[in-house]
């Protein structure tokens, strides 16, 4: 009976189609938020956080050869500290070896014996002071230690602290005004630049972001390979495809370390546009080129549904095959190569795809999949599935489209 009714059942299939092709696009923007790993934000100097720099280039132990160190450490043991000058060589000592909580105690007891008249050394105290309660996670401690700090003092520094502080707090905007008011004074820092675009990206100041890494390139910059893949994705995540392409092809060609990343990133955002026949040949490239440092499964699923876009329901069959048995942890891998059989005519196929989806319990395709594994039964003529299945789909859905199509078949059953 349903075989005989084929233009009903085309109509079926192209308002499967439909929702297909959505599931697509939905799939696809959500993957774009995975390039917001690359925006969180670190503060950098030299090596280490900004607290840490600057606590090792004003504590002298650090910077002391080993038998000075040494002395310094033999002194801690034998003396029972009392005098301020005890207790700031104890607090350099602990620095020296990362014991912060320790150190933090002696830098108290320093400010303590202090009486204020001698401004440099409070107001090294101070910096010191709120360096360690950031390291130790006291952020708004910190914070209000640096308030003890001479105005004009210790600028440069206080304003890298702080950035660090409103990054790990996860406050982009304060972030970036800090990073922005260090930058006037010190332009040529490309590795804050590169912390304040992170800061612009979090903000969705794209086009802010794209100035960052624009100036980093037009100044000169060692690793231009590196600074034009984060423009890339900077394109990328502003929905500017054309541009994140050509920047990732000219990471590559700035010799970018790993140059089959930037052509899959080209087949990504390629497949963003639509422009399915360059995720194949982007992606072809960037599997011929090889990597050491990624596997392919989740570039091989974007080369999947670029053909199936492209009709090419063999091929994407095929390559939705090596992305699930490469690991891809994507179930939607499973309901549309189920789909790309069905499309093809390959009805157990098809059901058994779909039923691993369902087996898997993925939420939002079990409509979906209840529905075209209901044709597919009912195609091989196992009305019971087929009627079990769309009778599911009415519980699932309870009305539109999906509601009303799986209705008309379970009438003509």
């Amino acid at each position: 009976m349903i075989q005989d009714d084929l233009q009903k059942k085309k109509s079926w299939i192209q308002s499967w189609w439909t929702r297909a092709i959505a599931g697509f696009l939905a799939v696809a923007m959500a993957t774009t938020v995975l390039l917001a790993n690359a925006v969180r934000i670190q503060i950098p100097v030299d090596s280490g956080s900004a607290s840490e720099y600057t606590l090792s280039e004003s504590t002298d132990f650090v910077k002391k050869n080993m038998a000075a160190r040494m002395e310094d450490l033999l002194r801690q043991l034998l003396v029972n500290p009392s005098t301020l000058e005890q207790h700031y060589r104890n607090a350099s000592v602990y620095i020296g070896v990362a014991k912060y909580d320790e150190a933090l105690a002696e830098i108290d007891a320093c400010l303590s014996l202090a009486d204020g008249s001698d401004t440099a050394l409070n107001d090294e105290l101070w910096l010191k002071r709120g360096c360690l309660e950031t390291l130790t996670g006291a952020y708004d401690s910190a914070l209000e230690s640096f308030t003890n700090i001479s105005s004009g003092v210790y600028v440069d520094e206080l304003l890298q602290i702080k950035a660090q502080i409103y990054a790990e707090q996860g406050n982009a905007q304060l972030t970036a005004e800090m990073l922005e008011a260090y930058l006037q004074s010190n332009p040529g820092d490309n590795d804050m630049r590169v912390s304040l675009a992170s800061a612009y990206l979090q903000l969705q100041r794209y086009e802010d972001a794209i100035g960052q890494y624009r100036a980093i390139l037009e100044g000169g910059v060692d690793d231009a390979g590196q600074t034009f893949m984060l423009l890339a994705s900077a394109y990328m995540l502003a929905g500017q495809y054309e541009e994140a392409i050509a920047n990732f092809l000219q990471a590559k060609d700035a010799g970018y370390s790993d140059p089959s990343a930037c052509l899959a990133q080209c087949a990504l955002a390629s497949y963003l546009k639509a422009d399915y026949a360059s995720v194949i040949s982007y992606g072809d490239q960037a599997i011929s080129t090889g990597s050491e440092h990624f596997t392919y499964e989740t570039l091989c699923y974007y080369m999947a549904l670029a053909q199936m876009n492209l009709g090419a329901f063999a091929e994407a069959i095929t390559l939705f095959s090596i992305a699930i048995n490469q690991g891809a942890e994507i179930d939607d891998a499973y309901y549309f190569r189920g789909a790309c059989y069905m499309v093809a005519g390959e009805m157990d196929a098809a059901i058994a795809d779909f039923t691993t989806v369902i087996e898997k319990n993925v939420e939002a395709l079990l409509p979906n999949c209840y529905f075209n594994r209901g044709i597919c039964a009912a195609d091989v003529k196992d009305y019971d599935m087929a009627r079990s299945d769309f009778e599911e789909v009415l519980r699932l859905v309870q009305e539109g489209e999906l509601y009303d199509s799986a209705k008309a078949m379970l009438d003509l059953l």
